[in-house]
């Protein structure tokens, strides 16, 4: 088997109206449920009761980090049997679910961030805003948007229901689970009128995505979770989050309890995620400004506190040192305490920046940072849509290639050379040769011959499918328990072993580094290697493989160069400013 799928393994979701409703329905009462139980919680807090009771509820794990604190729940059996534990939930899923030994889970705490960043983080209106949210932090190997049930409207920008499927990294010790799910979101009040947001992740049966054949060791895992937010603060949401896992394979449920815990936590990641989609938008709103900002000379001060960087060696062990940087968003000079976040006490920010990889941290300073919070944002528009730049450079290498090829064929057969537009370009990967045999794709009886729809890297497993960046429209403006688990930080699950490179999503990793000695002044013994390589791709699949890497390679120098370049420039000018003010 082979990961990521080709592209189109799966069809488009088509359901009929009746399935579709039932769907929307299945949405509304869980939400419906989540405000009930909310209330039943300030009842008890009101009356200074424990929020949960203590009878039918015990502390399993707790998150603690800088940006969120959650205490989280499991339902106690108390010498119940499982179908009795069963009639405690609220639908017929849930209630399968614990049949199963599926523990019940509830989580409650407090998030920093807002309701309009954790909405923009989850949003999915393609398939490359899809995999440039994940890429954010612990990527799954491979994961395709197979449609939408409904889109967002004027009155909820933010309203959104997608059918997802994703293959989750897992640790060796378990095995491979995929999951099928419906994720919808919105922003409503409630009869009090008071703004709270939602999210909803419940699996779905589709046609169109079955679950593999058993001879592959891929199950079906099913989760049901359910969460509401409302800001408390300007920058902090209370959450409340009600969900359970239905695994049936018994290698991963000795770790469920860790699992749901990580989950749970990492569902908040959306809120980064939007924050970082907004300083993306700003940076390439500004890229006017900075090219402005390089044909001026480089200010020796901070712009905030007018402090000057240490002038003389040794001196970055004083206290007074002052380290001066350029904000990645804006383009103005910046000293590192001015930088510095209070919370997480770190000066660099996430984007979906650079073509080394998908989401790199820079350096940024509070006003942009404060004007990123208070940007309004509709995701389901054009101009807010944010595709990684690392993803956005694969399509223009892949429809230069595709062109570059479309003209060899054409001129060397029938002497018509076939132009190819961006969209044919892009959509029609699968005129590609692939060094990938017939028997390397994964195909069940049920899902042989389908149309397809998900991520497909190119020959050598290392760039994911872009078929789908088109359509995306890109804007450049644009404790008392043995099983408690304390959790400082996100539960981080390591790729399996016995999975080989070649079937690794690899595109989401940043462990392959470009050798930049490619592009410098060889000796002979590096031209014979580079001849040698070059021979070695005898086939026309080889070669066109190889010549897609070299462009790769070639594009991340460039970019690399211009960044050392302006580095320089910035240099002289700072010291030609210096000896005009002596």
């Amino acid at each position: 088997m082979g990961f990521p799928l080709p592209r189109g393994y799966f069809r488009d979701v088509n359901l009929s109206e009746e399935r579709r409703q039932q769907l929307i329905d299945v949405v509304r009462y869980r939400v419906q449920t989540m405000l009930e139980d909310e209330q039943r919680y300030v009842a008890r807090k009101n009356d200074n009761q424990l929020l949960l009771d203590p009878n039918e509820w015990v502390s399993a794990a707790r998150i603690k980090e800088q940006q969120k604190e959650l205490q989280i729940y499991r339902r106690r059996r108390r010498g119940r049997s499982f179908h009795e534990l069963a009639m405690k939930e609220d639908f017929l899923e849930a209630q399968e679910a614990v049949i199963g030994k599926n523990p019940s889970m509830v989580a409650i705490g407090t998030v920093d961030g807002t309701i309009e960043n954790m909405m923009y983080g989850m949003s999915a209106t393609s398939q490359a805003d899809l995999i440039t949210g994940f890429s954010y932090n612990n990527p799954p190997r491979d994961c395709a948007l197979l449609g939408h049930l409904e889109h967002a409207t004027p009155e909820d920008p933010f309203y959104s229901a997608d059918f997802i499927w994703a293959l989750p990294k897992l640790p060796s010790a378990a095995k491979q689970v995929d999951t099928c799910y419906l994720k919808a979101t919105g922003v409503e009040t409630d009869a009090s009128g008071k703004r709270y947001g939602y999210l909803v992740l419940h699996s779905v049966d589709l046609s169109e995505c079955p679950p593999f054949d058993k001879r592959y060791k891929v199950t079906r895992a099913k989760m049901f979770f359910a969460c509401l937010f409302r800001e408390i603060t300007s920058e902090t949401m209370s959450v409340v989050v009600r969900g359970i896992f239905n695994l049936q394979n018994a290698g991963v449920k000795f770790m469920l309890r860790q699992t749901t815990a990580s989950f749970i936590g990492g569902m908040f990641n959306g809120v980064g995620v939007g924050e970082s989609k907004k300083l993306t938008l700003l940076a390439r709103r500004s890229q006017d400004r900075l090219h402005e900002l390089a044909q001026t000379p480089a200010p020796t001060q901070c712009s905030m506190c007018v402090k000057r960087s240490g002038r003389f060696p040794g001196s970055s062990f004083l206290p007074w040192h002052v380290v001066l940087d350029q904000c990645r968003v804006c383009g103005f000079t910046i000293c590192s305490k001015c930088a510095k976040d209070v919370k997480t006490g770190s000066s660099r920010k996430r984007l979906f920046l650079g073509a080394a990889q998908p989401c790199s941290e820079y350096t940024c300073c509070r006003v942009c940072v404060r004007e990123a919070k208070q940007m309004t944002v509709r995701p389901a528009e054009a101009q807010f849509v944010i595709v990684a730049d690392y993803y956005r450079a694969r399509r223009s290498l892949l429809h230069t290639e595709l062109h570059s090829s479309s003209s060899s064929n054409g001129s060397n057969g029938s002497g018509t050379v076939v132009m190819l537009s961006p969209s044919t370009a892009t959509f029609s990967l699968d005129t590609i040769p692939r060094n990938r045999g017939r028997n390397d794709i994964l195909k069940t009886n049920t899902s042989a011959g389908m149309a397809t729809n998900s991520i497909a890297d190119m020959d050598d497993g290392r760039f994911s499918d872009m078929s789908e960046l088109d359509s995306a429209k890109f804007d450049s403006d644009s404790e008392d328990d043995p099983d408690f688990i304390d959790l400082d930080t996100d539960y981080q699950p390591e790729p399996s072993p016995g999975v080989s490179d070649d079937s690794e999503f690899v595109a989401w990793k940043t462990d392959d580094r470009i050798d930049f000695d490619d592009f410098t002044p060889s000796t002979n013994h590096r031209q014979r290697s580079r001849r040698a390589n070059y021979s070695a791709a005898s086939t026309r699949e080889e070669h066109d493989a190889y010549m897609f890497n070299r462009m790769y390679k070639a594009t991340c120098s460039a970019e690399m160069a211009y960044a050392t370049t302006l580095t320089n420039l910035e240099a002289m000018r700072d010291e030609e400013l210096k000896r005009t003010l002596d």
